[in-house]
Parts: structure tokens; C-alpha cells; sequence
């Protein structure tokens, strides 16, 4: 979406009026900065949430757990949250990642312009997410819905069985 809409901006770039579209691009840049911030702070908070919900099972554990299967369950459940944790730390690294691309694209478009100055100096490039850190926001949900569903099962066996 973004190279199309580089390519009629591109296209009708000396028709347009510079400062309208200088206030269309700043617009766009102060949208995609509210949508990172919300991005990574969900990320962070699930994190948070993860680790604080992981010391407080260990935490109010009983001493000894008599039921196999609640055992069972709850070792899977706190293994997933550690997992949870781990890929929620991934996707987080991910804007270090995108920060690191971003001033090496800029770094680059100065260049570009440093050399020849007459050309067109609107520039959008596109940041490329790696897939690993897709993987990892999909994990990150898996293993939080199904850590969440081992300790539904802990508590299951551990009190009504």
C-alpha cells in the first residue's frame, strides 16, 4: 500500500501543492508513530503481565501438589508463560530492529540527495520485517492462551478431582 501510494504522489508531485502534501506526510508519519507506540506498549504490557502472573503461581504454590495431572498441568502452564515471555521479548526487539533500519534508511536518502541534489528528493522506502519476529507475535498469543488453559487445567485437577 505504501508503494502505491509513493508512486502517485511520485506521479503528481509537481501538480500538488507542496505544503499540502508536506501536512499529508506529517500526518501519515504522527499515525504510524501513535500505531508503533500502541504496538509495542501491548507487548510490553503482556510481558509485565506474564511475569508477575508467573511469580505469583510459583509464589502461592502448595508445598506439594498430590494430583499427577495437576502437576503435569502446571508445569506446562508456567513452561508456556516462560515461552510467552521469551517471544513477547522477541517482538519487543523488533523495534530496536526497526530504529536500526530506519536511521540506515535515512542515512541513505541523505546521501542520495548529498550527491545529486536535482533529483527528486521525496523518498518513502519500506522498513521489512524479518519473519521471525512474525513467528513471534503469533507465538507469543499461542503460548499466553494455552499456558492460560494448562493452569485452568492445574486448577481443575489440583481442586476438584
Amino acid at each position: 500500500m505504501q508503494l502505491l501510494i509513493a508512486e502517485t504522489v511520485v506521479k503528481h508531485f509537481k501538480s500538488m501543492n507542496t505544503k499540502h502534501l508536506g501536512s499529508l506526510l506529517n500526518n501519515w508519519e504522527q499515525s504510524f508513530e501513535k500505531l508503533h507506540k500502541s504496538y509495542f506498549g501491548y507487548f510490553r504490557t503482556i510481558s509485565t503481565l506474564a511475569i508477575a502472573l508467573i511469580g505469583l503461581i510459583i509464589g502461592l504454590k502448595p508445598e506439594v501438589i498430590p494430583e499427577e495431572n495437576a502437576k503435569v498441568f502446571f508445569i506446562i502452564g508456567i513452561s508456556l508463560l516462560g515461552l510467552c515471555i521469551i517471544f513477547s521479548l522477541v517482538v519487543q526487539y523488533y523495534e530496536v530492529n526497526q530504529y536500526r533500519q530506519e536511521t540506515k534508511i535515512r542515512k541513505d536518502q541523505v546521501l542520495d540527495y548529498v550527491q545529486d541534489p536535482e533529483s527528486n528528493n521525496l523518498q518513502l522506502s519500506e522498513i521489512n520485517k524479518h519473519w521471525i519476529f512474525i513467528l513471534s507475535e503469533y507465538l507469543t498469543f499461542i503460548s499466553l492462551i494455552l499456558s492460560i488453559a494448562a493452569l485452568i487445567g492445574y486448577v481443575y485437577f489440583s481442586e476438584f478431582i
